[in-house]
C-alpha cells in the first residue's frame, strides 16, 4: 500500500466515525463511491476499532473468567 493510499484510507475513516453508527453507510457510500477497496479498508478499520473499544469497556477479572 502506497503512503498516499494509506492517506486517503485514514482521512475517510477519520471523517467517518465522527458520525453516529446509523449514518455512516451513507457517509461511506458518499466519500468511497464506486472505489470497493477504499470501503473495504475503511470498514476493517471501523470493525478494528469497535472490537477494540469493546474490548476496553471490559473490566480485566471479567475478561479472564471467560477465558477459564
Amino acid at each position: 500500500m502506497t503512503p498516499e493510499r494509506w492517506k486517503q484510507i485514514d482521512g475517510v475513516f477519520q471523517q467517518v466515525v465522527e458520525y453516529p453508527v446509523s449514518e455512516r453507510t451513507a457517509k461511506l457510500a458518499e466519500l468511497c463511491g464506486d472505489d470497493r477497496d477504499l470501503r473495504d479498508e475503511v470498514e476493517s478499520l471501523i470493525d478494528l476499532q469497535d472490537q477494540t473499544s469493546t474490548f476496553l469497556e471490559l473490566p480485566a477479572f471479567e475478561e479472564s473468567a471467560a477465558l477459564v
